[in-house]
């Protein structure tokens, strides 16, 4: 490999994330996190609320690979919860999602152009509106309806956890509940437990370590325009003090040069006149690059 290439490889897989520390199993501490938090954080992990039951959110976002996964598929997309079904994309990451604005389309000049939003095409305008798509969804945790959801958060050990943040009367009103549960999951993926920037880079800039020369040179590299020129689409401000100016992406949409799958024209495809999106994911963050699932 050429020396320049493994030096900006280097910088990428080895400063921008393998060393950040992992969110948390499911029986992992909780101590630190509010009830709402902690309510989010039962919600995620339960794997009797999808049909047939053994799957949860954690399921395809594993704390281990740094919030991604497929759930045992092979092909590139995850499987649902019957074991059977493929997704329909692979599985983005849930690091760092927090600092994802919402979806947005603007124009200039002659082009459109798309940032933005929860999911690779965009279709989610916050972590609450993503939160409850899963659950509904064919390729993913497959329940009929938000009462079917409703009758298995009821039955959960953690019910009175929700009563106690929602009321009583929470379990009555199964879209309410539904709101709920949302709020609780995105509060959840909002706790650093997503975003520890905790990297050998976070470290350095910080003045608590130091890159090695080929690391350094990998990060000159990355941000120059005229050699790697990375940081066109991998966002990234070594000069900031600010953490969420390093999530390495601009959150906007490029096509891959693979031919289209139609099944997944149904987002923000050319139904709803979101054109550039019906070719393109959502450009990824290049933050635990090391752990996070291909």
């Amino acid at each position: 490999m050429h020396a320049n290439l493994a030096a900006a490889c280097l910088f990428a897989i080895g400063v921008a994330g393998c060393a950040e520390r992992s969110g948390g199993a499911a029986g992992g501490d909780e101590s630190g996190l509010s009830r709402l938090e902690l309510v989010g954080k039962r919600v995620f992990f339960d794997t009797a609320l999808s049909n047939p039951p053994g799957q949860s959110c954690g399921s395809c976002h594993d704390p281990a690979s740094g919030f991604s996964g497929n759930f045992g598929g092979t092909a590139g997309v995850p499987l649902a919860a019957d074991r059977v079904t493929p997704g329909l994309r692979n599985t983005p990451t849930a690091s760092y999602a927090r600092f994802t604005p919402a979806f947005t389309l603007t124009t200039a000049g002659t082009h459109q152009v798309a940032r933005g939003g929860q999911f690779l095409d965009g279709r989610a305008a916050s972590l609450e509106d993503q939160a409850g798509m899963p659950f509904f969804s064919p390729g993913e945790m497959n329940l009929a309806s938000v009462a079917q959801l409703s009758q298995r958060l009821a039955a959960a050990a953690y019910a009175p956890l929700i009563r106690e943040e929602f009321g009583a009367a929470i379990f009555s009103d199964p879209q309410q509940l539904l709101h709920a549960v949302t709020r609780a999951i995105a509060a959840f993926e909002r706790t650093d437990r997503f975003a520890p920037f905790s990297s050998k880079l976070d470290n350095a800039l910080a003045g608590d370590g130091a890159l090695s020369e080929l690391e350094q040179e990998g990060l000159r590299l990355f941000v120059d325009p005229l050699k790697g020129n990375c940081t066109a689409c991998h966002a990234f401000n070594p000069e900031s003090g600010v953490a969420s100016e390093r999530i390495f992406t601009d959150f906007s949409y490029h096509a891959l040069g693979v031919p289209r799958n139609e099944m997944t024209v149904s987002g923000r495809g050319e139904n709803d006149n979101r054109v550039p999106t019906a070719d393109g994911v959502r450009e990824p963050q290049n933050r635990r690059v090391e752990i996070v699932f291909p």
